[in-house]
């Protein structure tokens, strides 16, 4: 019970963390600093912010009003590896003296802080409900797999429960709007995505081998300006994974260490530059302690465009399933009920987001046993008349997906089912 309570203080934390360093990022003042940059993941560089804001008045202001106000809230020191609370960060600025840096002008006010009924409710899960959750197998082998069966449909039907009292309880209207063009009569503008007729790879073939670049004027930018990050300013490290259309680097921003994702070489037509500039678009609305935090974006020109995200340091759900790794129930349980909020924001945004393309593969968890819901590159805001059969990932897929293209949130929750499935 102490542990899921824990776990309950460490996502208000988030919340409350990350919406107070979105205020702070909007004063030019206080963006400079490493501890700004450092709330919504909850890392920082400690060496980086003795050097820097132990020496800078106004980022010291920010480091006085966390003391008092997160109480039980800490960050991690990615040099040493130890969780620091928030109001002990003044140790790292022992026997120094911070000034304001000249030029600056008039010392601006800090923003409010928000508090914790400012936030979204979070209900823990009880000790019961956990213990509820779980039917011990018995003796023999059939036992065991009456067990497990009755564990993953009880599971299912809370989970399942759960999701649509929220929606229920947050119905959005009827009619929705894009972020993404509106679909043409020619056809969805994801369809290339699953493309496997001869002629549609003839075509793609000749766009990528034709060795012309878009040009800044040849794509929307969806207004990614005001998130834009200086190339320089991320350092590259290692490269920890790569698909059919792009690959994720391990990076460092800020004294963070960050993910970075950006298109394969002969990927960088106009058709995928432009669908990966809509999923940075998407990302960059989107706010929740279950979804995988937006940090930025980066480029020099059209072609070398890069998301910058949160960093989640244990990896994707799928691969730690099938690892040698021991998962308790109750931490199965925690990981379906952070999926389960994570729909749940999705699909209570005004317009509704489906992801589409839900899996445990897209499924991250950190060391601090945070789950967040990753990769929206097929996701769409809902148009029930649009909807494009056959995106996705074939074993996730619902079968309306499968059939005919109409179908709405709900294929979302019959791809959360096979994840409750794994999870068994």
């Amino acid at each position: 019970m102490r542990q899921l309570n824990m776990k309950a203080q460490d996502a208000q934390c988030a919340q409350r963390t990350a919406q107070y360093a979105n205020s702070l990022k909007s004063i030019s003042t206080y963006k400079r600093c490493v501890i700004v940059s450092a709330l919504p993941t909850a890392n920082f560089d400690g060496k980086l912010f003795t050097d820097k804001d132990c020496h800078d008045a106004a980022c010291m202001d920010v480091v006085h009003s966390l003391k008092g106000n997160f109480n039980g809230c800490s960050l991690t020191d990615t040099g040493t590896g130890q969780n620091v609370e928030m109001a002990k960060l003044e140790s790292y600025c022992a026997g120094i003296t911070a000034t304001w840096p000249p030029g600056d002008g008039s010392r601006p006010s800090l923003p409010p802080i928000p508090t914790a009924d400012q936030q979204t409710n979070y209900q823990p899960t009880t000790e019961s409900q956990v213990k509820g959750s779980y039917a011990p197998p018995s003796g023999s082998n059939i036992g065991v797999i009456i067990g497990a069966i009755a564990a993953v449909a009880i599971v299912a039907i809370i989970a399942s429960a759960y999701v649509y009292l929220r929606l229920k309880k947050h119905a959005a209207k009827h009619s929705f709007i894009y972020t993404m063009p509106p679909p043409n009569t020619n056809g969805d503008p994801y369809a290339s995505v699953l493309k496997s007729s001869t002629a549609s790879q003839s075509n793609t073939r000749t766009n990528e081998s034709s060795g012309s670049e878009p040009s800044d004027g040849a794509l929307d930018l969806c207004n990614l300006e005001m998130f834009r990050i200086a190339p320089k300013e991320i350092s590259m490290v290692k490269s920890l994974a790569q698909g059919a259309y792009g690959e994720v680097w391990l990076g460092q921003f800020e004294g963070q260490m960050v993910a970075v994702k950006k298109l394969l070489n002969h990927r960088r037509n106009l058709d995928e530059l432009q669908k990966f500039i809509y999923e940075i678009a998407l990302m960059s609305k989107m706010e929740s302690a279950y979804i995988v935090q937006f940090i930025g974006v980066a480029w020099s020109r059209p072609t070398d465009i890069m998301l910058v995200t949160e960093f989640m340091d244990a990896g994707d759900l799928r691969n730690f399933l099938y690892s040698n790794q021991v998962m308790q129930w109750n931490q199965k349980i925690q990981i379906a009920l952070d999926i389960a909020e994570g729909l749940v924001y999705l699909h209570t945004l005004d317009p509704r987001v489906i992801h589409r393309d839900l899996k445990s593969r897209n499924v991250l968890l950190n060391s601090k046993q945070q789950t967040k819901i990753t990769d929206f590159g097929v996701s769409r805001e809902n148009d029930d008349a649009t909807m494009t059969a056959g995106i996705g990932t074939y074993r996730w897929m619902a079968p309306e997906v499968l059939q005919d293209g109409h179908y709405t949130e709900s294929a979302d929750i019959f791809s959360f089912g096979v994840i409750l499935a794994e999870l068994s």
